[in-house]
């Protein structure tokens, strides 16, 4: 990943609820890349919220 790739990461903390979790199976990583991709719709976020997992596809890439 290039350094201009990099400052279009946007910064966060981990939230103190935060709990890892290894990836176990194809099933798991499509279940939780759905969770990263309507999340916002979750919570009444709008359609065009920045932080969306679309907004980074090569983050999400399969």
């Amino acid at each position: 990943m290039s350094n201009q790739s990099l400052k279009n990461i946007p910064k966060f903390k981990w939230q103190k609820s935060f709990q890892d979790h290894y990836i176990r199976n194809n099933y798991d990583l499509k279940n939780h890349m759905n969770y990263i991709n309507t999340n916002n719709i979750k919570h009444n976020l709008p359609d065009d919220w920045q932080y969306v997992g679309y907004n980074y596809p090569n983050l999400l890439t399969v």
